[in-house]
């Protein structure tokens, strides 16, 4: 197995709400290292916030596990440090530029950033950076 992971916001979000993959999200807590830009804070906030207006968790459950989620990481890293590339990444495969922030994590830690995002998946599918994102579905297989 792979001793290294970048985790983004679709993953971390199934930690703490129960929804479809959850299991395999808990499951990837196993590998060693599990890193994110810090950009993973506000995402999952953001995520946190509309599961709360939701009915699916409380404004209280929200904020502890938002307050908790550093500690599932080894590592975060500044974002502003990954913005020029991811810029140049967004706009070459035509993606919002939070989601490349991820995949520059993984680029420059030469490692997989696993995620939930399908759609982000067949965005990368043929551009220079496939090799650098899995489906949280196939991340066993990936990081094996």
């Amino acid at each position: 197995m792979r001793p290294l992971a970048v985790v983004d916001a679709s993953v971390a979000v199934k930690w703490f709400v129960p929804e479809s993959r959850s299991a395999d999200a808990h499951d990837l807590m196993s590998v060693p290292r599990l890193i994110a830009p810090t950009l993973i804070r506000t995402e999952v906030a953001s995520a946190l916030s509309k599961k709360a207006r939701a009915h699916l968790v409380t404004v209280e459950h929200a904020t502890e596990y938002l307050a908790v989620l550093p500690r599932f990481f080894n590592e975060l890293i500044e974002t502003s440090e990954l913005l020029g590339a991811a810029l140049v990444m967004a706009n070459e495969i035509g993606h919002p530029i939070y989601d490349c922030i991820y995949i520059e994590t993984a680029k420059r830690r030469n490692t997989l950033m696993v995620t939930d995002d399908l759609r982000l998946i067949e965005k990368l599918e043929h551009s220079a950076w496939a090799s650098l994102a899995v489906a949280l579905a196939d991340w066993r297989t990936a990081l094996a």
